[in-house]
């Protein structure tokens, strides 16, 4: 994930898309018999993503 051209909120929808299809794969309902310890998404460490505070505006979009 360290070479993908995009922001760090990009990188992080990139690692939540792969860890919800990993989890998805892994189950022991899945059918597939796979080890759930073999999970590659159990040793990927997720990006950090900068918190910013959310302001809403004089008139937020919806709002009257």
């Amino acid at each position: 994930m360290g070479s993908l051209q995009c922001s760090n909120g990009g990188t992080h929808a990139y690692y939540r898309t792969l860890r919800a299809f990993y989890n998805w794969l892994y189950p022991p309902k899945s059918g597939y018999n796979l080890n759930p310890q073999d999970n590659p998404m159990l040793i990927v460490e997720p990006p950090k993503v900068e918190k910013y505070p959310v302001t809403a505006g004089r008139n937020p979009i919806g709002w009257r």
